[in-house]
């Protein structure tokens, strides 16, 4: 069985449980969804396209600078984790 990394693990997890009250959930913790990085890469993509020179810029190497940026930042919180 493979660990996750800390960039792997969900940005936002919750639980789904039921409550004795006809059923309906009431605490959220364990469901995945966006990972770290992904949900990292996400906001400095956002960032990115809001330059003003956007029309010069592909799509593919906004997405990958994207993704650049939200790799240095999970490994500076390692860093600081140390």
């Amino acid at each position: 069985m493979s660990m996750k990394t800390n960039g792997d693990m969900p940005a936002m997890p919750f639980e789904e449980v039921r409550s004795r009250f006809q059923g309906l959930p009431d605490k959220w913790a364990n469901h995945c969804g966006l990972t770290k990085r992904e949900m990292m890469a996400m906001a400095a993509m956002q960032g990115l396209l809001a330059a003003p020179d956007l029309n010069t810029v592909q799509p593919s190497s906004v997405a990958s600078t994207a993704i650049i940026y939200a790799d240095a930042l999970l490994v500076e919180l390692e860093r600081k984790n140390e």
